[in-house]
């Protein structure tokens, strides 16, 4: 057999090659256009991804904290310009494309970011109520913010102080986020008048 190339003066030695393969290909991924943002509402994610068994958003940067709360739709607590990744795998690896959203809106305020983190909501509703006691351990959700309690489980803050010397201490944790909230220690002799002097 002779072949020659395909710029040869005789058509006959210029043989047509056909190539034939099946191979499988790496995810391809659309993040889609960016969708209107506000800071507080479920924002839909419209990519869309082929030949991939997996596949997430997530986030590279942004001003705030977000939340993803299913695994196409996000939740942005402040305003700003926020840069999300869509990756898909298969066996022969990952493709991924970003996508940069503009939020609008007014930040949440910290005890908001709380109440989203633990109960997907930061409105004061629901089982998100400052007064709620979720897990009915007798402390509200207001209280368990304040002293950096996870308001999902059994525990509570100390009821008594205790005797050090001529003292008494009352130890109890701050939760340093929670910028929001105001600590006022007080005592009393009879438990109905009560002050801060001295404290």
């Amino acid at each position: 057999t002779r072949i020659a190339s395909d710029d040869h003066a005789t058509l006959a030695r210029r043989p047509q090659l056909t190539i034939s393969f099946a191979h499988p290909l790496l995810p391809s991924v659309d993040p889609g256009t960016a969708p209107s943002a506000t800071v507080g509402e479920n924002v839909v994610l419209a990519g869309t991804i082929s030949n991939a068994t997996t596949s997430a958003w997530s986030l590279i940067s942004g001003p705030g904290q977000v939340w993803f709360t299913t695994p196409t739709s996000i939740k942005f607590s402040a305003p700003g310009t926020h840069s999300l990744k869509l990756a898909a795998t298969n066996t022969l690896g990952e493709s991924s494309r970003t996508l940069s959203i503009t939020v609008t809106g007014t930040a949440m305020t910290p005890i908001e970011i709380w109440r989203q983190t633990h109960f997907n909501n930061h409105t004061n509703t629901g089982p998100a109520l400052d007064t709620a006691d979720t897990d009915n351990d007798g402390t509200q959700n207001l209280l368990e913010y304040a002293t950096a309690m996870n308001p999902a489980s059994n525990d509570q803050v100390p009821l008594s102080a205790t005797k050090a010397g001529s003292t008494l201490e009352f130890i109890f944790t701050k939760y340093k986020s929670a910028t929001d909230v105001t600590y006022t220690v007080e005592w009393s002799d009879d438990l109905t008048a009560w002050s801060t002097v001295g404290i």
